[in-house]
């Protein structure tokens, strides 16, 4: 399938959608049956998957965090606390500090945490080298396991429309092995990993399966100009074929925040490639997220390698 029948079929998907089954999870927990058919999701990108899968099937989806809410300072107010207990399931990243606490509130049955889905894969942050739990499902292998395991948890709590869930999965999974076929070797050359320089943890995710290898991550913390130590740094891996990826706000590209920016003036001043990754929470469905990586790797020419959790 050529990448102008990708678009289309992405473009269909999400107007009027369509996954693969494959087989059983270990540790799976079975769903129950429940009267309200409602869906509630921590964060807006992940209200569009689950309205790609479930489409057709009559079912509600709501996402708790609004667009461009910081996930670390959002709170639940009791209006949403009680729709939590009322959906039929919850699906979260698990990891802000509002997600952990939907623990005491969801059923482990109605409660699904990507970080844990079986299949997902973890990638070690650059620096600490601990697992990051930030947006793995910006990684395609990753988003391709979860879309089949919450078709798994909706088709048996909605026997009636299990085979409509399956439809919209296998569908969405085409348009994805699509997306991500790109001929970026051809373009950019050898498949030798670049090394990478990002300021968002989920960044992560979103390019280290073209064969971008994430070396060095900018903390927020540094304020909107690192310390001349961190400056160096970035400078140096830069000059040495380095790529400076970063988050930026749909439609206009503007830097999702001033760190953004400033390593955007850095790569211009020493003449690097600036990758440019929308920031997850400002689209509202993970595959436009990759399929915009996937457009941005053909139009800068980045190689395509065997590096990242896609394999």
């Amino acid at each position: 399938m050529k990448r102008g029948t990708a678009i289309l079929l992405l473009a269909l998907l999400l107007a009027s959608v369509a996954g693969l089954a494959f087989g059983k999870y270990a540790g799976y927990i079975p769903l129950t049956l429940h009267k309200e058919k409602i869906v509630v999701v921590t964060f807006p990108n992940l209200k569009g998957d689950v309205q790609l899968l479930v489409k057709g099937c009559d079912i509600k989806v709501i996402s708790l965090a609004p667009p461009g809410v910081d996930p670390h300072s959002y709170t639940l107010s009791p209006e949403k606390v009680k729709l939590v207990k009322e959906a039929m399931l919850v699906v979260s990243t698990g990891h802000a500090p509002f997600e952990l606490s939907l623990r005491k509130i969801v059923p482990q049955d109605k409660l699904v945490e990507i970080n844990k889905i079986p299949g997902i894969k973890l990638a070690k942050l650059p620096g600490s080298g601990k697992p990051n739990p930030h947006m793995p499902i910006l990684d395609p292998h990753n988003y391709k396991v979860f879309i089949n395991y919450i078709r798994w948890k909706l088709g048996e709590a909605l026997p009636k429309c299990y085979y409509r869930i399956y439809d919209n999965m296998a569908n969405l999974t085409i348009a994805l092995s699509d997306i991500t076929r790109g001929d970026w070797g051809i373009l950019g050359g050898p498949l030798n990993p670049r090394p990478a320089v990002i300021t968002s943890p989920p960044l992560q995710y979103a390019v280290q399966w073209l064969g971008l290898h994430p070396v060095l991550l900018l903390s927020p913390g540094e304020g909107a100009t690192p310390p001349a130590e961190t400056v160096e740094k970035v400078k140096k891996i830069l000059e040495n074929n380095g790529v400076a990826v970063v988050m930026t706000v749909p439609p206009n590209a503007k830097p999702y925040s001033k760190l953004d920016a400033w390593l955007i003036n850095v790569a211009k001043e020493v003449n690097a490639t600036v990758f440019a990754v929308p920031a997850p929470f400002a689209l509202n469905s993970t595959i436009k997220i990759i399929y915009y990586v996937s457009l941005e790797a053909t139009a800068l020419s980045i190689p395509s390698g065997v590096t990242g959790n896609s394999g």
